[in-house]
């Protein structure tokens, strides 16, 4: 007797590959919305940002007394940029991890704003400047044969 089977066939799978640091920063400087993780009263908690990439810092803009704002000085952080074609079950994701700061500095405040900063898509005043100074760099890419 022939037994079903559990589950249905899968689709064709793809190559998963682990990317070098220096093509994880050209696809991070591809995007311009990235997700920063941190831990917030025990949890870690995800939220979208707008992004500028100077050297090996990532910087947003936030609200000043928002949940970021009372979270990040000195914290650990980490920073996720990806894309992702679901139609073609492919595409790359990149995690920085490194520790988050209030940007404080008038010289790097002033490079940050001109000429164009990114713009935060919530609204409300987002005048508050965060860099993740970044300490590891990590990102897999997954293409069909």
């Amino acid at each position: 007797m022939e037994h079903p089977r559990p589950f249905p066939p899968s689709p064709t799978r793809g190559h998963q590959v682990d990317l070098e640091p220096a093509r994880c920063w050209a696809l991070v400087d591809e995007q311009e919305v990235g997700r920063i993780a941190l831990v917030v009263d025990d949890a870690i908690q995800v939220l979208p940002v707008a992004y500028v990439r100077v050297d090996e810092t990532v910087y947003f803009r936030t609200s000043a007394f928002g949940l970021i704002a009372r979270h990040v000085d000195g914290q650990p952080a980490s920073f996720e940029v990806d894309d992702v074609h679901t139609d073609e079950r492919s595409g790359w994701s990149v995690l920085l991890t490194g520790t988050a700061r209030r940007v404080v500095d008038p010289e790097l405040l002033a490079r940050l704003w001109t000429p164009s900063p990114p713009l935060p898509w919530a609204d409300g005043v987002r005048n508050l400047w965060v860099g993740i100074t970044v300490e590891h760099v990590t990102g897999r890419s997954v293409q069909q044969r």
